[in-house]
């Protein structure tokens, strides 16, 4: 529920901040929703990438090492 909300609003402070950038206020909350969705986002890509580099050491069992890394966000 609240992603749908998030996006919603992160396509209002685009659009607004794209057609014409009425006060600053608009930009910070521009900028404030932008941030969430990486704050969101950003450990989600970073675990499906490191599961991508890192099927190899899933499956020889460092499975410890494997998950420090992708939450940490170091290519595996």
């Amino acid at each position: 529920m609240t992603d749908i909300i998030l996006w919603h609003l992160f396509i209002i402070a685009k659009t607004k901040g794209i057609v014409r950038v009425v006060s600053k206020q608009q930009k910070k909350l521009q900028n404030i929703v932008i941030n969430i969705l990486r704050i969101i986002t950003s450990p989600i890509s970073l675990i499906f990438k490191a599961v991508k580099r890192g099927l190899s050491n899933v499956v020889s069992g460092d499975r410890n090492t494997f998950l420090k890394l992708a939450l940490k966000g170091e290519e595996v």
